[in-house]
């Protein structure tokens, strides 16, 4: 259980440790869920559900698509909320990594994604993180072996942070498509297209692979082609991926082709 003398290394032992009964209860539940995903009729489609485990931490279960279609290759957002250092902090899962979002980050995150100050409209912090865990169900942290503080990138823009143990990290800010350098642009870019890839394998083959797998060489080329990307985006039905793809394109050609 998660207490207010713990440090955040030890609160990522504890999540690490937790996690191990919360995948296998998802896992039991996944038939059902698939089920519950086809009979959907209307999308977008958020659900969110909380539960407890035998160590009494409380985890929330976040689910986003844009469609039916969407449903095959997204999964879910594993979150728990705590208190810390005076604040509400959440802690989410990636594999073996845990990442912690103060409060800081998604002031931020509103400001610069959501494009409001916080003084302009009267909305909690929740709605906020809820949004964001909705809006991004994938993250993509850069190697730590490569890397001396964390850099990663989502659907919204990138994130970076600290790394604080071994297994464990602070992600403090947020920055939007639009505050990009060339060069952050262009990671950004490169990791966007190729989550497309891959969500198009998995898409139409029912197969999910790592980038850097050796079944990146059975992909067929004309996945790597604009007009694929495309086609595929038109299909998935995902209006916020298809923005962002047509912002990437648009920033691309201002500032590599100009």
């Amino acid at each position: 259980m998660i207490t207010s003398t713990m440090t955040l290394e030890e609160i990522a032992k504890e999540l690490l440790i937790d996690f191990r009964e919360v995948y296998d209860r998802w896992n039991k539940f996944g038939g059902k869920f698939r089920r519950m995903s086809l009979n959907q009729i209307r999308f977008p489609w958020f659900w969110n559900n909380t539960i407890k485990t035998k160590r009494f931490n409380n985890w929330n279960i976040i689910f986003s698509a844009w469609s039916k279609k969407e449903t095959k290759i997204v999964d879910p957002i594993f979150v728990v909320s705590f208190h810390y250092n005076g604040g509400t902090w959440t802690a989410s899962l990636l594999k073996d990594l845990v990442l912690f979002f103060p409060l800081h980050f998604f002031e931020r995150y509103k400001e610069r994604f959501l494009k409001f100050n916080l003084e302009d409209l009267q909305i909690s912090n929740k709605d906020i993180r809820d949004v964001f865990y909705a809006l991004n169900n994938r993250i993509f942290i850069y190697k730590r072996e490569r890397e001396d503080s964390i850099r990663g990138f989502c659907y919204n823009g990138m994130i970076l942070g600290d790394w604080i143990g071994e297994n464990c990290g602070i992600v403090k800010t947020f920055i939007s498509i639009e505050e990009m350098k060339v060069n952050q642009f262009a990671e950004y870019f490169d990791c966007l297209k190729n989550r497309l890839i891959l969500d198009m394998y998995r898409c139409r083959k029912g197969i999910e692979m790592m980038y850097n797998s050796e079944l990146v060489d059975c992909i067929p080329d004309t996945y790597f082609e604009y007009e694929e990307m495309n086609k595929f985006l038109w299909n998935l039905e995902n209006r916020l991926l298809t923005v962002t793809h047509r912002k990437c394109i648009d920033y691309y050609s201002l500032k590599f082709l100009i």
